[in-house]
């Protein structure tokens, strides 16, 4: 009989984008090891490689900051008295800890309780091409062989005909979108679904002991919770699970994690529902929503990236549509700051935008030209910036097409007005003009 483990509650932070996500994953491990909790006993797990290889490195150099000084980030992170022990033993073990992918772990633990399920410790890693390649070969040996009236799936496979192929390969490539295939009663699902268990059963054959491919190690990862003194010994040797980009998880992955956290396995979940964006390999934003809806949830509200006007401005488009009483912080950060775009500034930090309707052509329109003008002088009469008088080059005017923005900036300059235009895409192509494009189109009908 195995123990029991208390099953806590999972954490969820929510983190959109500029708000510091990797930050507070270096600041949990700071926190964790001043708590005494040792590096061998931690998961990291992130999407890629690449920011596992980057989340090893800033926790490391967090590590060094706060043995020199005892603290990070200015003050962030303060070390509690007596814990120079526990960073020093930290340090040594940052390069043997796990910090890894989603895969990554999975296959940590499938290596950990290789002989109870039936593993060799040292199996290799399929590339998802070369598991299909495979797969496609056992199927197509199926269907040559299931042309003989005696062979079991000819009917099946005479029934799919030239379909047969494709739509086996199809659910394969989707096999992560659910734990087990339930197939309908009609002729042509039962045909599948005989053919389809049939190609896999010999795909997994032809696999053995000795390789997985990474639909395959999800659902063997899945398996190994299913097994009492496997899940046991998987919970005594990471008693503790960080996830980064967790609303990206795959229907699959998300019910390891979810099983994880059932035998008592401490997880702490970060996403943004707002950047999923793998859904091409099968993610899944329902398991990162129902995670959010069983967790204790937190959010970091403030955004380190943005350029100030633009943040301002959108919590003031915000404000005039009712959205709530929330609003978004920011901290100017001199490496990351994006640059300005400023679309006639009221008042410092804060963004004006005016819709001015300009027929073609403009220069025959007198009204839509006066219209025009006469916003541009008021800026430049009546508004200032950090207590300076707008300037000219402090505006700029966005035109739908190159061949608007050629005649708005001939006329400006014909009535005297210091004009340049910027080539095609140039202004719109900016982060500051991105974000903003994407929040109207969202929000404004």
């Amino acid at each position: 009989m195995t123990r029991r483990r208390p099953q806590p509650a999972p954490t969820v932070r929510v983190a959109s984008a500029g708000t510091g996500k990797t930050t507070s994953l270096v600041l949990r491990y700071l926190q964790l090891i001043d708590e005494g909790v040792a590096l061998r006993r931690v998961a990291g797990v992130t999407f890629t490689r690449a920011a596992a290889d980057e989340l090893r490195q800033r926790v490391g150099e967090a590590i060094v900051q706060v043995r020199g000084g005892g603290d990070y980030l200015g003050g962030l992170f303060l070390a509690s008295a007596g814990s120079e022990e526990r960073f020093r033993l930290a340090a040594a073990e940052l390069e043997g800890a796990l910090l890894t992918t989603i895969h990554g772990f999975m296959i940590a633990g499938l290596r950990l309780n290789a002989p109870q399920m039936g593993l060799d410790p040292g199996f290799t890693i399929l590339a998802e091409w070369e598991a299909q390649a495979l797969f496609e070969v056992e199927l197509t040996s199926l269907l040559l062989l299931a042309q003989d009236p005696a062979h079991y799936l000819h009917g099946p496979a005479r029934y799919l005909g030239n379909e047969a192929v494709p739509k086996a390969v199809r659910l394969f490539q989707k096999r992560s979108l659910a734990e087990r295939l339930t197939f309908g009663r009609s002729a042509e699902d039962v045909a599948l679904s005989r053919v389809y268990e049939a190609a896999l059963n010999a795909f997994d054959r032809r696999l053995g002991a000795t390789s997985l491919a990474p639909g395959e190690v999800e659902r063997r990862a899945l398996q190994l919770l299913g097994v009492p003194r496997a899940r046991e010994r998987l919970a005594e040797r990471y008693p503790r699970v960080l996830v980064d980009e967790y609303q990206d998880v795959n229907p699959l992955q998300g019910r390891f994690f979810e099983r994880l956290a059932e035998v008592g396995v401490a997880l702490e979940l970060v996403g943004d529902p707002k950047q999923s964006i793998y859904g091409f390999r099968n993610a899944d934003i329902l398991s990162y929503l129902d995670a959010a809806d069983h967790a204790e949830k937190a959010s970091l509200g403030t955004n380190h990236r943005s350029d100030p006007g633009i943040v301002d401005g959108v919590t003031s488009l915000l404000d005039r549509l009712h959205l709530g009483d929330e609003r978004i912080q920011v901290t100017p950060v001199a490496t990351k700051h994006a640059p300005r775009l400023d679309l006639g500034i009221a008042e410092p930090s804060r963004i004006w935008i005016r819709r001015v309707a300009v027929p073609e052509p403009l220069v025959h329109d007198e009204v839509a030209t006066s219209d025009l003008v006469r916003q541009i002088d008021n800026l430049l009469q009546h508004c200032r910036i950090d207590g300076d008088p707008v300037t000219p080059a402090d505006i700029t005017v966005l035109a739908r097409t190159a061949n608007t923005a050629r005649r708005v900036t001939a006329r400006l300059t014909e009535l005297g007005y210091p004009a340049v235009q910027f080539g095609g895409t140039s202004v719109w192509g900016q982060p500051a003009a991105t974000d903003w494009k994407r929040l109207l189109k969202a929000l404004v009908p």
